[in-house]
């Protein structure tokens, strides 16, 4: 491997320059509808999660995962500092789970934050349908963490690490499936194509003169989610 070129930034901190860092990870929720044992404020067993895309330990990147759940929650806040980063809960409503990925000292960035939505329904059941309790409703997003010129020992520490399998096993190993490459583009298109549509809307709002014109690569903004499961963005830059 290449030594990249170092410089110095304003805040005295070597990074190395032009070079980028892109890891992979997938946040998820899976969600076992409690059959008999349910209740009308407690229909499912739902747990929300970091992992690494091939299930790898992440602990050589992420120190600790904060998840924000749903204000009614006594906790609403949790703090996860070992592996597996997950959260286990119980209720009735689907809701946007916060999640804040906090990074190892070295990596000296703020954390990252994903907002995403627990699904206890499968796409086409309705609120209260009969469900298996054996066969839950997982929900994935892959999201790629971008490090824009990092810092030099970061860079290199991260270009020679080598991953490791997370042990043991998480439970919820039986229930994950790597992620499917058709469905992730699909979604980057779809994401271009609202973004497209967003970036015209505010044009027209700072000049509404502007109707009518036509924008490059404009299209109208999907009305349903590509197949599949699996959500995404195509990084959160830090």
């Amino acid at each position: 491997m290449a030594a990249p070129q170092a410089f110095v930034d304003a805040n005295n901190v070597v990074r190395a320059k032009d070079c980028e860092l892109v890891i992979p990870i997938i946040v998820g929720t899976i969600a076992f509808n409690m059959g008999k044992k349910a209740t009308d404020s407690s229909s499912h067993k739902w747990t929300v999660y970091v992992r690494g895309v091939d299930n790898e330990d992440l602990s050589y990147l992420v120190a600790k995962v904060q998840f924000d759940l749903h204000q009614t929650f006594a906790v609403p806040t949790r703090y996860v500092e070992v592996q597996p980063f997950e959260v286990h809960e119980q209720g009735w409503g689907e809701f946007d789970i916060g999640v804040h990925i906090h990074f190892t000292v070295d990596v000296g960035e703020n954390p990252v934050v994903i907002h995403h939505k627990l699904r206890l329904y499968d796409d086409g059941e309705q609120v209260g349908c009969k469900q298996d309790p054996k066969k839950p409703v997982v929900f994935e997003s892959f999201e790629q963490l971008v490090f824009s010129e990092p810092r030099l020992e970061l860079y290199t520490r991260l270009k020679q690490h080598i991953p490791v399998p997370l042990t043991p096993p998480p439970p919820l190993l039986a229930w994950w499936k790597p992620p499917r490459e058709d469905v992730e583009i699909e979604h980057l298109r779809a994401l271009r194509a609202r973004i497209a549509h967003q970036v015209n809307e505010l044009r027209l709002e700072i000049n509404p003169g502007m109707q009518g014109m036509p924008m490059p690569g404009m299209q109208p903004p999907p009305s349903h989610s590509a197949p599949g499961h699996m959500g995404g963005m195509p990084g959160f830059r830090v």
